[in-house]
């Protein structure tokens, strides 16, 4: 198995531990997605990697929307979504791209509204 598939089978791992806080005592699992994330992103075209930033917002905002998940394991991840919204504006250099970024900080600013209106971590 080569080094870069490794790294995204542990990726997509991880992912599931941040989605369903199976851990949530580890904190450490977010430092862990996000620089994986990274090594990962540095391989790929920039199509790939703006789907690779945009999984991990996802994933964030429906961990941070399930009432199921521990609330400071919710909190840990509203503190990083900065992370992935940064991620892809850095990559952003067409027009297409800067109009899907300020769609996306609409659409995750309601959805946090939301998410705090609705049950308040």
């Amino acid at each position: 198995m080569s080094d870069v598939t490794h790294e995204i089978k542990l990726w997509h791992e991880l992912a599931t531990v941040i989605r369903k806080a199976l851990h949530p005592e580890r904190s450490d699992a977010f430092v862990v997605y996000f620089t994986l994330g990274e090594q990962i992103s540095s391989t790929l075209p920039i199509d790939k990697q703006w789907q690779l930033y945009l999984s991990q917002l996802h994933l964030l905002l429906s961990t941070i929307e399930d009432q199921n998940v521990p609330a400071h394991w919710r909190r840990m991840c509203f503190e990083c979504v900065h992370r992935p919204l940064l991620s892809l504006k850095q990559i952003s250099k067409e027009y297409v791209h800067g109009a899907q970024i300020r769609d996306l900080y609409i659409s995750v600013n309601q959805q946090l509204n939301t998410a705090f209106t609705q049950t308040p971590f």
